[in-house]
């Protein structure tokens, strides 16, 4: 449906918490380690999913597509295609990744966050590693959801407040930066 219609010599990855986790595998990233495996002290599985680590001996020995999924964890999904990347608020699955691979990208890379973001260590983390990246804080008071456009049925259910931002994030100038931003970025 797409033949024809793609200009391959101009791809772009975007991605949001765990989506900017996987552009930036296809930036050549490698991952090491689940930053949710036992001792990685990263915590234990993301706020959707707060009790995962529970959960992986289970999928271990009961889902041989989770164990076929966990094998091809450090495989490479390196694109090189892609010419340029933005991060939103990437996941802290990151700090997963082997520092040499993600220091090996060497594609121009913006990355947002908000100032409030329970992951922004690990967003500032990816940064300081990429060679030729940008680094923004949206809004000092913004936290992790402030990308999507509005609050999603299982952040209400399991944290009301996760997805509330302070009467001072504008959420319609930040996603309109954000925009500005891409267009920017992907057009140079």
């Amino acid at each position: 449906a797409f033949a024809g219609r793609i200009d391959a010599d101009r791809l772009f990855a975007v991605g949001y918490s765990l989506g900017g986790v996987t552009a930036t595998a296809l930036l050549g990233a490698i991952m090491i380690r689940s930053p949710f495996e036992p001792g990685a002290n990263l915590g234990r599985g993301p706020r959707e999913f707060p009790d995962l680590v529970d959960h992986l001996p289970r999928l271990m020995a009961e889902s041989q597509i989770f164990c076929d999924s966990w094998a091809r964890m450090s495989a490479s999904c390196h694109d090189p295609r892609i010419k340029a990347a933005l991060l939103l608020a990437p996941g802290r699955s990151v700090q997963g990744f082997s520092e040499d691979s993600v220091a090996a990208i060497n594609v121009p890379t913006h990355i947002m966050a908000g100032g409030a973001d329970a992951l922004l260590p690990a967003a500032r983390w990816l940064q300081e590693r990429l060679g030729d990246s940008t680094f923004d804080i949206v809004a000092d008071d913004a936290g992790h959801y402030v990308f999507l456009p509005e609050s999603t049925e299982l952040g209400r259910s399991s944290d009301p407040a996760c997805c509330v931002d302070p009467p001072s994030v504008d959420r319609g100038t930040i996603h309109r930066t954000v925009v500005a931003a891409a267009l920017k970025l992907f057009s140079a």
